[in-house]
């Protein structure tokens, strides 16, 4: 599975998710290529959001409030609720 931002021309490709198609995009386009245990661990996904942001253009400062990191990561762990990403239980 691919996002895509072509006013930026950045994609995000989940590259390990058996249900997608790999990115065929331009080739003058950043690709960020991240696997769904990159998205399942907070802190990589963090990361993950930093460098989006980055590319996008936009501040992501106040992602180093400390607040805004434990509210984020107790949103994450709401959201995954311990489902183990694709690869974990095959």
């Amino acid at each position: 599975m691919a996002l895509y931002w072509p006013e930026a021309r950045v994609a995000l490709e989940i590259v390990d998710d058996p249900a997608s198609k790999p990115y065929k995009g331009p080739d003058d386009w950043t690709v960020l290529h991240v696997t769904c245990a990159d998205i399942y661990d907070v802190h990589r996904f963090q990361k993950i959001g930093r460098e989006l942001g980055r590319l996008l253009g936009e501040d992501t400062s106040f992602m180093d409030d400390p607040l805004w990191q434990r509210k984020n990561a107790e949103l994450h762990a709401q959201l995954t609720g311990g489902i183990p990403p694709f690869g974990v239980y095959r």
